[in-house]
């Protein structure tokens, strides 16, 4: 899965909206927001209990921060987009193995 979202999020998402915007901030957080909220549908996080004060906003926050982390380093050109692979799956394997037992 770490795969296929990197190639997406920072393959494809990131790089066209640089080539869009020709602003690599605009980038960064554009693809970084797009990833925060797929995250709510791929995951089927609630934002929401019954009223807007219960709101689940905290995971939309982590994703968007990891989001960030790994645009920047999608754009380093020494990491790119395999260190992102490497990092997302690293990161999927600690939730799953770690905090999940």
């Amino acid at each position: 899965m770490a795969c296929a979202e990197e190639i997406m999020f920072r393959g494809v998402i990131l790089i066209t909206l640089e080539d869009v915007f020709k602003n690599p901030l605009i980038a960064i957080v554009g693809s970084s927001l797009v990833f925060a909220f797929w995250h709510l549908y791929a995951y089927n996080i609630v934002l929401y209990d019954e009223s807007v004060w219960g709101a689940n906003w905290s995971s939309v926050f982590i994703a968007f921060a990891i989001g960030l982390v790994l645009a920047v380093v999608a754009r380093d050109k020494r990491l790119g987009l395999s260190a992102c692979i490497g990092i997302h799956a690293c990161y999927n394997l600690i939730i799953v193995g770690v905090l999940a037992v």
